[in-house]
């Protein structure tokens, strides 16, 4: 007669593959309370096996040097938008805010609809491969409403273009529109409130209004323009490291 300990499944350690995700918002931002969401749906629909661990802008390195520290493995991933690395190919920006500007382009629907059924996810990976040649997985996970970029907060009413030429601003990407005379430099969100302060900056826009409140912009600025002009949609990318990615192995 078979015993209980014969009939009983086998029952295996379980392995746990922790990853380190860098991202480019600070603590106090709501995408951040997002991406720990994520984190706690990925622990729980693989059963305790994948757990992602969030770390805030800065916490490793600088928002903007978070691709190269997920391409030489010094953090096991990273978060951000991928026109964040324009610097290093300005097609960057097709991707998180394809044909965007002058409140023109996609909207959310259609830019979520381009990527997953419209072949821009496989051009997508390909950019990351063939274009870039980096060690890295990318994968788009977070499509942001059409609130997403406001157009700056000033210290001073901007009626018109011409008022806004003296205009030395901050926004979140490396590159923008250029002609209209304004002094654009990228940043992240956490740097922008502190230069502000200094008075290095006269205005600056950074996700939207409820980030903005979380940031404290509201206390330094007094004067808020809606919509903006540089972005109509935008995606959120989180970048693996192809080795750890070729490693994971859930079973």
């Amino acid at each position: 007669m078979a015993s209980a300990a014969t009939l009983a499944p086998q029952v295996h350690a379980q392995q746990v593959t922790r990853l380190k995700i860098q991202t480019a918002v600070p603590s106090s931002s709501i995408y951040f309370d997002l991406l720990k969401r994520m984190g706690d749906r990925v622990d729980r629909m693989s059963s305790g096996r994948l757990k992602l661990e969030m770390l805030p802008d800065g916490a490793v390195v600088p928002a903007f040097e978070i691709f190269d520290a997920v391409d030489k493995g010094v953090v096991d991933g990273g978060y951000a938008w991928t026109h964040y690395w324009s610097g290093k190919n300005t097609a960057a920006g097709l991707f998180s805010n394809p044909a965007a500007g002058g409140g023109t382009g996609m909207d959310q629907l259609s830019h979520v609809a381009w990527l997953f059924q419209g072949d821009g996810n496989a051009l997508y990976k390909k950019f990351f491969s063939e274009v870039l040649k980096v060690n890295i997985e990318p994968f788009m996970v977070q499509p942001m409403a059409l609130i997403r970029s406001a157009g700056s907060r000033t210290r001073s009413p901007r009626s018109t273009i011409s008022e806004r030429s003296s205009t030395a601003a901050r926004r979140t990407g490396r590159r923008d529109f250029q002609g209209d005379g304004n002094l654009r430099r990228g940043d992240a969100g956490r740097r922008n409130r502190a230069a502000a302060q200094r008075g290095v900056i006269d205005a600056a826009e950074w996700i939207g209004p409820a980030d903005d409140v979380a940031l404290g912009f509201h206390t330094v600025f007094k004067h808020y323009y809606l919509q903006g002009l540089h972005q109509s949609t935008d995606v959120g990318e989180v970048l693996i490291n192809k080795a750890v990615w070729a490693s994971y192995r859930p079973t």
